[in-house]
């Protein structure tokens, strides 16, 4: 025992290093406000049914030795499924400003809306108002298989008794996601611009506007849900028992993750995802339980549970978006996607061809970018009462995450696009944002003139220190889970079986946080 708690000490200290790590990477402000991101284009929420995460863990650890004739081989299968819940509080991790409401206005006549319409191409004769509400929402549903299986015997002695052991596991799991996305047109009904000959398509709302054609990425369909089904990834551990007693047990173990879910595309925004995006990895982990209550005749007894994972993950290249630099939102901007369609804007003699032609900026602001997901680790500790075929367990998971690190040494930024101005003509403007034109015209609001003429483009071009990555990457959290779970367990049976039903509830201060409730059903043999 004295040697478990030498092996033990030092796996935990590197467990509480890693989250303090994570925590204080990013100045992490605990709840004075829950906006702590916003504007990103990405969400990377915490996979089910992984190591050390209680629908995997409950009723499944002790059940490689349950079988005392057997052949060493234990196997569980579980039901899962949950759903996320704050979702305007979800919201403001993808929209600028902390707000899960926005104003869209055709222009920033007063100052006060969140939105220029015409950036989407939302450009009508009569002028535009509306509200564009967001709720986020993600569920998951799932069926996740583990087997366990002894490879040798490594002293014969039964108290000393030391086994090596195999553990496979994988999760199929569905994964569907909603931005949940509700327009209210605040002004008369109108037609959308149509220019003869002109092939930029114009639009009325900006619920059409967000999932038009001309968008290869960063789409937001307006309250439709997108699925993806997908064996999740697999993860092999290869564990030692480092001490096995009637009082207390401890393992170790290393791991390898085998990614099998889905890409990341960009497409639309918080898209489904199976699996870590497809990044390799290696982890390590322990187990830990001893008694600490025993009746006389040793039929109930109560035990504590300690378990650990961590994990890291390769990079590996993934499609993203990203804004400006101090530029939220700064992807939808129009722009201009070189000086050669400057010059043409320029020339143009139809003038609602010299005003609004322009590319879609999330076309040029999405790139395949180097992602390093880094570290991940999780910390279980639970009590559990085990009677005469009965078991029940309460406990209490933390999850802490470092912040991803994107860099552009996958990519090359192609130096040409630039911010239009609002007027158009050929004319650039840098200080221009998502809600303020900052043109001549804006005297009255801004007092500022930004805008440059089609011989100083060079000046205003989008270089690669312009470029925001923290915008395209998931920051540093920790979450907390508390959980129940009640079950049954044959260990008399020739053929060793269990049954458990459980719950939980995961949640965090701030809003890259994926709160959520969980319930699981699942059962196992031993043989």
């Amino acid at each position: 025992m004295r040697r478990s708690s030498k092996i033990l000490f030092p796996l935990f200290t590197l467990l509480f290093a890693t989250a303090a790590y994570t925590n204080n990477g990013i100045g992490y402000n605990c709840c004075p406000c829950e906006c702590g991101s916003q504007s990103h284009t990405t969400f990377a929420a915490r996979q089910l049914f992984q190591p050390a995460s209680p629908e995997y863990i409950t009723g499944f650890r002790d059940r490689l030795s349950a079988a005392e004739c057997g052949k060493g081989g234990a196997f569980q299968i579980a039901v899962f499924g949950g759903k996320s819940t704050e979702g305007r509080k979800l919201a403001t991790y993808f929209t600028p400003f902390c707000k899960s409401h926005l104003l869209a206005r055709d222009s920033n006549v007063d100052c006060c809306e969140d939105l220029i319409s015409r950036n989407f191409n939302v450009i009508q004769e009569a002028p535009f108002e509306s509200t564009l509400s967001f709720c986020p929402c993600m569920s998951v549903f799932g069926v996740g298989l583990a087997y366990k299986q002894t490879l040798k015997n490594l002293k014969e002695d039964e108290c000393e008794k030391k086994d090596l052991w195999i553990e496979i596991s994988a999760p199929i799991t569905r994964v569907e996601t909603n931005m949940c996305m509700k327009e209210c047109i605040l002004t008369d009904e109108a037609e959308a611009l149509e220019v003869p000959g002109f092939n930029q398509q114009f639009f009325n709302s900006m619920s059409n506007a967000f999932r038009q054609c001309a968008w290869c990425y960063g789409k937001i369909a307006c309250n439709c849900k997108m699925v993806r089904w997908r064996l999740a990834d697999i993860v092999v551990k290869l564990g030692y028992e480092l001490a096995k007693c009637d009082c207390c047990f401890f393992e170790g173990y290393v791991s390898a993750l085998i990614p099998t879910g889905n890409y990341r595309t960009a497409q639309y925004v918080f898209e489904p995802m199976v699996g870590h995006a497809r990044h390799w990895g290696i982890g390590i982990g322990s187990n830990f339980r001893f008694d600490v209550w025993k009746n006389c005749a040793q039929d109930n007894i109560i035990e504590f549970a300690f378990d650990t994972y961590s994990h890291y993950l390769f990079k590996r290249r993934e499609v993203r978006s990203f804004d400006l630099k101090y530029k939220p939102w700064s992807r939808y901007m129009e722009v201009y996607k070189n000086k050669a369609q400057a010059t043409e804007a320029n020339l143009a003699e139809e003038q609602a061809v010299k005003k609004h032609l322009s590319s879609p900026g999330i076309n040029h602001f999405t790139k395949c970018l180097c992602v390093y997901p880094g570290i991940a680790a999780t910390f279980n500790t639970a009590a559990i009462y085990s009677g005469e075929n009965f078991r029940a367990e309460i406990g209490y998971n933390f999850f802490a995450r470092q912040a991803e690190c994107v860099r552009l040494e996958c990519c090359t930024w192609q130096e040409g696009p630039a911010l239009k101005d609002a007027e158009g003509g050929g004319n650039t403007n840098g200080l221009r944002t998502i809600n303020k034109n900052y043109s001549s015209q804006l005297d009255e609001c801004t007092g500022i003139d930004a805008a440059l003429d089609l011989d100083n483009y060079d000046k205003n071009i989008i270089r690669a220190c312009d470029i925001d990555l923290d915008s395209a990457a998931h920051p540093a959290f920790f979450s907390n889970t508390v959980y129940l779970s009640a079950g049954a367990h044959w260990d008399e049976k020739c053929t060793p079986a269990f049954f458990d039903v459980g719950g939980s509830y995961e949640f965090g201060c701030e809003n890259a946080v994926l709160n959520r409730w969980t319930l699981w059903l699942k059962g196992g043999l031993s043989f």
